[in-house]
């Protein structure tokens, strides 16, 4: 049950660490929380233990150093010896079965960002121009992206779109309609799609 919030959130992923990355993190976490829990187990049965005007002997501080710095260096090894995930370079994007359609454009939508540092709703909607998209947050900060190309994911068409300023950085609309209205984005075009959460207020 611990840190059930953030493996379902899957903010990691969306910040672009692979399995073996956020494994990695999680399970560092899960040795410091644990060892500090340890040693303040044994630091406290080490108090009762020593008369209250006696010092307390040194082998316990050893062993209360030796079982810190064991907690930290297992901590910082694991988090180091982590590696990105070797991305299989998927196929090439599958053309689009049929063209956009009046019953099939998505022309605004929101979606539940899990970004820790700026997590929120997040408001699409397509430009002016109708030839790219818009995105806001709740504190007004406006990111802009063009429109790439159609492509047809998971039995399901879509379009696919590229930040301003960041043409790696894309994100995958399904049509409306789609049995699974998820959002996808990748961080290179020779990554594989990853899933965001579910469209909502989808117009």
């Amino acid at each position: 049950m611990i840190f059930r919030d953030v493996l379902k959130d899957r903010f990691l992923a969306q910040i672009g660490l692979g399995s073996a990355q956020s494994f990695a993190i999680i399970f560092s976490l899960l040795i410091l929380t644990f060892g500090v829990a340890s040693i303040g187990i044994f630091a406290w049965l080490v108090g009762r233990t020593t008369h209250p005007k006696a010092p307390i002997p040194g082998f316990a501080l050893g062993l209360l150093a030796g079982l810190a710095a064991l907690v930290l260096a297992a901590t910082v090894y694991i988090g180091a010896i982590a590696r990105p995930d070797p991305y299989p370079i998927p196929a090439k994007d599958a053309q689009a079965r049929f063209p956009e359609s009046k019953e099939t454009r998505v022309n605004s939508f929101t979606y539940q960002a899990a970004d820790p540092t700026n997590a929120g709703p997040r408001y699409w909607r397509r430009s002016v121009s109708g030839d790219g998209w818009v995105e806001r947050t709740p504190a007004g900060d406006e990111s802009f992206f063009q429109i790439d190309k159609r492509t047809n994911y998971g039995g399901c068409d879509g379009t696919v779109v590229s930040k301003i300023g960041e043409p790696n950085f894309q994100l995958l609309i399904p049509d409306r309609g789609c049995p699974n209205m998820e959002l996808k984005f990748r961080r290179s075009t020779n990554e594989n799609w990853m899933g965001l959460p579910r469209m909502e207020n989808i117009l």
